[in-house]
Order: C-alpha cells, then structure tokens, then sequence
C-alpha cells in the first residue's frame, strides 16, 4: 500500500506541474560557463596537429600498374585514385562508401601483389583502407540478393583459399559501395607484399558474399587509407553498428610503421599508354616539373589520434602524371 501511494504522490505532483493553470516556471541560467575554469578544468578548442612534408627523394621499391578499360556494361564500385568516404564505419552506422562509379570516359588500375605467396591482381585504391579478396568457394549475388552463379561477378584468378596465418573469431569486414555493390566476410592474417614491400601477417578480408561487378582480372582491393576508415567489425554481419566496429592498421601504414618505407608513395601515370608506377616511400625517378604543384592538408581525427595526409600532385608536362601523398 505504501508503495501504492508513492506512485500516486509522484503522479498527481506531475499533475500539478503541467496543471493549465500552474504558473510556467522560467528555465534557469546555467550555473558556469564552459569558456571560463570549472573545478579546477578548462576548456579550449582542439588545433589540428600537422607534421613536416617528408622529403622528396627518389623510391627504391616500385610496382608496375595495368590500365583496366571500362565499359558502359560493366561498372565498379571503385574509381581510380579517388574515392570519398560518407560516412566512416567507427563513426557511424553505416558502411557505405560514397565512390564515383567509372564509366566510358574513366579507368582503374590494377597492382600484383602476393598474398600468402601466390600472386594476385588487386584493384588499386587509395581512398579505401581495407585489403581483401574474394574466397574459393564464394557466393554471387544480385542487387536483390538472388544467388547466381561465380562468373557473374567476374572476378578473376586465383581464388584464395583460407588464411596462411589464421582467421579472427568473432571478426568480419563488410563494405557497402554507393553503386549498390557490397561484399563481406571474414577477417584474418595474411602475408601481403607488393613490389619488394613486405608484411607480415597482416589483417585482411576474404569475400565470401559479393554482388559485384568485376573485370575478369582482380580478385579484391588494396587498400591504402588510414586506420581510421577500416570497416572491421564483431558480432553478426549485417548488424554493423558503431559500437561493434573496431579499427585496425592498414598494409600502408603497416609497413610505414614497421619501418620498411617513409611515410609517402607517388602514383606515376604515363600519357598515351595503359600503364603507370606505384613509387613505394618516395618519388619515381621520372623528370618532374618540381614548380607545378597543388598541396592540401587532410586531417583525419580519430578519437584523439589525428592522422595528417599531406598530397601534392606534381606534373611533367610531356609523359607522366604524379600524385604524391
């Protein structure tokens, strides 16, 4: 009974309050002020932290680029050299990736690599940071998710197996792309090296569930983003919530921070011709026209972590196109 009347004090007191009659009680000052001390804390705005440009010297690891043409029946989720991030999986709760797809008038660019020491044609990308490829024994799916066979997609050859290192419970990648493609699976560790640049065990995906639009040529993607946009997550896959998403380090950054290259690589794409250079840790030995150049600082912050990009495109006027990040 005394618990009764509790409940019916509490009631009838918010009764009281929201009573038409009852005067409307004003809202009160805060007490303190954010821009002045409190207890001993204060407040200031955050400074994007930037770090000196690393010095241009020619690279002394290279991999060779192949054009892959587009056509107006088959388009990709992932441009070449350029991709924008929507909405970063750690930040948010969506997975999607807002790319330009190519079309008639644009191209991608596939890498060799070695994963697990067979080798591999990856699509290379700079705007995404997660490196997969697609598993034997994969499923092909349409934009409804109807299952078809593997040669729609059209990826190409080999297919990778399992993990040489082993997988990750409980950890999966899922990647939505703004054309509609998506592809997921597990993650795990594997020996990933491209062009001399080596590392071990490093975290990737394997795809085992794409709708994909392929090229009959690469098996997955390189990624050669920053930490802060890896799309890795626990939990069941298609409940990819913020709160389940975990980061982790990239092959770039991997082998920057294992000290196999400085923290820079140039894309060199020569005019006229399907093919171009990916400079690992510094500039490729091509004449440059040093003078002609665009910079813009990027600054990614991750909880407290900043991570500063600083590109310039550097271009010679006869036969090469250089970005340099």
């Amino acid at each position: 009974m005394m618990l009764i009347r509790f409940f019916l004090h509490i009631a009838g007191a918010r009764l009281a309050v929201t009573a038409p009659d009852s005067p409307v009680q004003p809202p009160s000052a805060p007490e303190w002020d954010l821009s002045k001390p409190l207890n001993g804390f204060t407040f200031q705005r955050a400074k994007a932290m930037s770090a000196a440009p690393t010095i241009d010297r020619p690279a002394l690891l290279y991999s060779k680029i192949t054009n892959i043409k587009s056509s107006s029946s088959n388009y990709n989720a992932v441009s070449s050299l350029v991709q924008i991030l929507q909405t970063p999986p750690s930040h948010g709760q969506h997975t999607y990736q807002n790319i330009s797809t190519t079309g008639n008038l644009s191209t991608q660019y596939a890498i060799q690599c070695g994963w697990d020491g067979a080798p591999v044609w990856l699509l290379l990308d700079t705007g995404s940071a997660d490196t997969w490829a697609v598993q034997n024994g994969f499923e092909c799916h349409d934009s409804d998710g109807t299952k078809h066979n593997q040669a729609a997609c059209a990826f190409g050859n080999p297919h990778v197996r399992e993990f040489q290192n082993g997988p990750i419970d409980g950890l999966h990648f899922y990647l939505k792309y703004g054309s509609g493609e998506k592809v997921f699976g597990p993650m795990g560790y594997a020996d990933i090296s491209c062009g001399g640049v080596s590392v071990p065990r490093q975290q990737a995906g394997l795809a085992n569930y794409t709708y994909w639009h392929g090229n009959n040529l690469t098996v997955g993607i390189l990624g050669l983003a920053y930490p802060s946009i890896t799309s890795a997550f626990y939990g069941e896959i298609g409940k990819e919530a913020a709160w389940n998403a975990i980061q982790y380090v990239p092959f770039l950054t991997n082998a920057i921070m294992q000290g196999s290259i400085d923290p820079v690589f140039s894309v060199a794409l020569a005019k006229n011709s399907s093919n171009g250079i990916i400079a690992w840790g510094g500039l490729p030995r091509v004449q440059t026209a040093t003078d002609v150049y665009a910079k813009a600082d990027l600054i990614i912050v991750s909880g407290a972590s900043p991570e500063v990009c600083r590109p310039r495109l550097l271009v010679k006027t006869q036969d090469n196109l250089i970005q340099r990040c």
